[in-house]
């Protein structure tokens, strides 16, 4: 019997978000009028968007590595539709950052491209599904072929199939919330009916994926500690006459760097999805990180703008305060994703009877919350307060050593999860002969 139950955590993951996210834009859409200010709620549908879009690529390949056929070649096309999906949302981005001071002519014709390039981005999950159903499943097939005619019509002919129902901008985007939900039910449809029984796979093969968190928690450490260190020297009076020009290099390395250790970070949380591993919490892993991902990818062009451009707009937004919007919320839930990591590892080690990983799981998941719930508060409104050098020093060094610490103990704690896991590798089977 077919249930949701079949597919790949990382696929459910993405239908739970998209429908959770398309109900939170549709009501914040419908309660507020076009012109209002939306810098938090922007970014943080950023993250939903860019989480949505990875999980599908590892949902779609992880279904497809089950399948055989054409209904392989189908979800490999759907992930590869995800994937372009994404990589077309960094595009525009940095299309649109550079074409900031350009013409009206120009803009015009930016537009379009841009219209074409999501119309054809957007049909090809949908004919993904029309392709790996199309032998076994032809009313699904033939669901998505028209899902692509209706849903996503050309941009010559959307104007004249829905123009006459659509008489503003909350119409328009409620109209654009069902054909995406449609769009999505498809989707739905086509992978249920095509998941098989899922086979979890054996412990030993979230070796790796414990082992690329841990680097991309060292990742971060190797950050704070170089954007710290620039920091005393400027506070310090070292730094020269270029102490400007190295503190917003610093600045914009290590929003990349952080940014790169996230994607870091869920890649390895989505891999680790094996048997007597506690799903959920690695998915929340996963998806907090990206969610992390998107919005600092959401911000890093305010960041550059602010530091070194000669306007301080962007995208609607004063960039300085696009770049600090969720300086409070991301953190905590930058620290929740690591968190739910160790969640992970206490409760693997508690059903492999692995005691001493359990108690240490659980003994610096708590130290790590604590340390890291300091820094931030440290960060955010000691800090700020303080008036003199020394002062302001101390709670720095403070904050940057809570952070510091708490982050390094839980590398050490992924890479001795990666080591017991090893460890279990099944010894060959011996055979006694008489």
């Amino acid at each position: 019997m077919k249930t949701w139950r079949n597919l790949p955590p990382a696929l459910l993951a993405m239908f739970v978000i998209e429908l959770l996210s398309l109900v939170v834009f549709t009501t914040y859409e419908l309660t507020h009028s076009f012109d209002a200010s939306a810098v938090r709620f922007d970014l943080t549908a950023r993250g939903f968007w860019l989480a949505a879009d990875v999980l599908g690529v590892f949902g779609a390949l992880a279904l497809a590595r089950r399948l055989a056929g054409s209904a392989a070649t189908g979800f490999r096309i759907v992930a590869a539709g995800f994937a372009l999906s994404l990589a077309g949302q960094i595009v525009w981005d940095a299309v649109w950052m550079l074409h900031s001071s350009g013409s009206s002519s120009s803009f015009e014709t930016l537009h379009e491209l841009s219209e074409w390039s999501w119309f054809v981005l957007k049909l090809i999950p949908l004919a993904g599904i029309a392709v790996a159903t199309a032998s076994t499943h032809r009313r699904i097939a033939v669901a998505a072929v028209v899902a692509i005619v209706v849903c996503d019509p050309a941009p010559f002919l959307s104007h004249h199939m829905w123009g006459w129902v659509v008489s503003g901008w909350k119409s328009q985007m409620l109209l654009f919330e069902v054909l995406r939900l449609a769009s999505l039910a498809v989707l739905a449809v086509g992978s249920l009916a095509l998941a098989p029984e899922p086979y979890p796979a054996p412990p030993t093969d979230a070796v790796p994926g414990f082992h690329a968190i841990a680097s991309g928690l060292w990742l971060r450490v190797i950050a704070a500690c170089t954007f710290a260190g620039l920091m005393l020297l400027l506070l310090l009076g070292k730094a020269g006459d270029g102490a400007m020009g190295v503190f917003k290099l610093a600045t914009i390395s290590v929003a990349v760097v952080n940014a790169i250790s996230f994607l870091i970070v869920a890649r390895g949380a989505l891999t680790t999805l094996v048997r007597d591993m506690p799903g959920p919490w690695m998915l929340v892993a996963g998806i907090a990180n990206l969610w992390c991902l998107g919005v600092t990818l959401g911000q890093l062009p305010s960041t550059y703008e602010m530091l070194y451009g000669d306007s301080l707009r962007y995208g609607g937004a004063d960039a300085m305060e696009r770049a600090q919007a969720l300086s409070i919320i991301a953190p905590l839930v930058a620290v929740g994703a690591v968190a739910a990591i160790a969640i992970a590892i206490a409760g693997f080690a508690a059903t492999r009877g692995l005691e001493q990983l359990r108690a240490e799981a659980q003994g610096k998941g708590l130290g790590f919350v604590c340390l890291m719930v300091a820094a931030i508060g440290i960060q955010q409104w000691l800090l700020p307060q303080q008036t003199s050098e020394g002062s302001m020093m101390f709670f720095m060094l403070t904050a940057a050593g809570c952070s510091l610490g708490a982050t390094v103990m839980m590398a050490r704690l992924c890479t001795r999860a990666a080591d017991s896991l090893h460890a279990e590798t099944a010894l060959p089977t011996a055979t006694l002969r008489s």
